[in-house]
């Protein structure tokens, strides 16, 4: 897989792509990164709750995208296209509705030495925010395949480890990631927290 993004003197990126599918993912995550703030308010608009930080005046809309299942309509759609065409939305692994992934960049101790047991619980806080507050059914990670100690660190976790798979370089403007394999792992809702709501 090859993918280029770089950007003019104007902070606009041009993609590079050898097909059509690596495009489509160089623009989803070129949109993600300069677009991240539009896409959570569009996401709180879609499921009826920006009046939440948008207050009182969003309150008509919040109702309206409620009435109308906005979330719930774009939810069937996206899984009517996982059904019709799988390669598109699930390139990588066995994508579920509920779906989140989390990445972790841990730098290196400090003067003091490392802490025990901080890595543990930092990734603890991660994880209960991505399944109970925004309410996410399984969270997927992909550590490099030769990272053996992250790898083994999400087992103890819980997560079942999935395929291997080959993740794009990514180049964006503050971000540089070559290509890398990597070993997918699950963390489903159930097991994290088995005494929480099963929906």
């Amino acid at each position: 897989m090859t993918i280029k993004t770089y950007r003019d003197a104007w902070g606009i990126p041009h993609l590079r792509a050898a097909e059509t599918r690596e495009l489509a993912r160089a623009q989803g995550r070129v949109t993600a990164h300069d677009r991240a703030r539009q896409l959570e308010v569009e996401r709180h608009r879609a499921q009826g709750t920006s009046a939440s930080f948008l207050g009182s005046p969003a309150v008509a809309w919040d109702v309206f995208a409620r009435r109308a299942r906005l979330a719930d309509t774009a939810r069937r759609c996206f899984q009517a296209l996982e059904r019709r065409d799988p390669e598109t939305v699930s390139e990588c692994h066995d994508v579920r509705p509920g779906d989140i992934g989390i990445h972790v960049l841990l730098a290196p101790a400090g003067p003091q030495g490392p802490r025990s047991g901080w890595t543990d619980a930092l990734f603890s806080v991660f994880t209960e925010f991505a399944l109970r507050t925004l309410d996410r059914h399984r969270v997927v990670v992909d550590p490099d395949v030769r990272n053996e100690k992250a790898i083994a660190r999400f087992v103890r976790q819980g997560f079942t480890p999935g395929p291997a798979v080959v993740l794009p370089e990514i180049d964006l403007r503050d971000v540089h990631l070559p290509e890398k394999r990597a070993q997918l792992a699950f963390l489903p809702r159930a097991v994290a927290f088995p005494d929480a709501d099963p929906r």
